[in-house]
């Protein structure tokens, strides 16, 4: 698919032939071209399975201080309309296949701010927000985290909490403890595990202890 999008882009800058690229004009090109191409050539093989899911993340890579704000926004805009006429697109039957296709692409809420400033219909975007107001939900992505990295060994969620991790941190429950400290994001959770984890084992503690959770606290901070 990188390879097909790379030459789609080669195509259209060709076309341009310009000193300066439009992005506006070259990004609705691409979606003519680039939807025409994949839609044909992927519902060859994606129709025969039940459903399809495309998650597209870490579009904040290149947000960063000095970039082109409304370039960067124009792209990724189109992007956003094109994720939903390319599941119109799967969905229609052709040639007796068609493709149940779910397209969604993660974005964070400031950067998504400063796209509906470049958006000519903001409101036809649709967009769910994500909040984590429940902490059961939230531990369990570390929980869960854990369990995968286990690489098919034997091990439950309370060995995590027992083998891994110091009971206590600051008087608090380590779990506790986890869900008080950082912000209510499965990020900044992973973060601040990842940082104390990685003190304690510079340390060479057989388990997370509490003065690991004050480093980590401090490289959080």
């Amino acid at each position: 698919m990188t390879s097909r999008l790379d030459e789609v882009v080669d195509e259209l800058l060709e076309e341009s032939r310009g000193d300066e690229v439009d992005i506006a004009g070259l990004t609705d090109s691409l979606k003519g071209k680039w939807r025409g191409k994949l839609s044909g050539d992927l519902r060859q093989v994606l129709h025969r399975y039940d459903r399809v899911a495309v998650l597209i993340d870490n579009l904040d890579k290149t947000w960063e201080k000095g970039v082109d704000f409304s370039n960067l926004s124009h792209f990724i805009l189109s992007l956003l309309i094109t994720s939903g006429k390319l599941q119109g697109d799967f969905a229609k039957e052709k040639a007796g296949k068609s493709v149940r296709l779910t397209l969604t692409i993660f974005l964070r809420t400031d950067i998504y701010d400063v796209l509906k400033s470049h958006a000519r219909e903001p409101d036809k975007i649709s967009v769910d927000t994500i909040e984590w107001r429940d902490e059961e939900l939230l531990i369990r992505v570390l929980e869960d985290r854990y369990i995968a990295n286990r690489s098919g060994r034997s091990a439950d969620i309370d060995s995590l909490w027992v083998d891994v991790f110091a009971p206590e941190v600051q008087s608090m429950a380590t779990r506790d403890y986890l869900l008080w400290r950082p912000l209510p994001r499965p990020r900044d959770l992973i973060f601040i595990a990842n940082s104390a984890l990685t003190t304690a084992i510079n340390r060479r503690h057989s388990r997370v202890l509490s003065q690991d959770f004050i480093q980590a606290e401090a490289n959080y901070s």
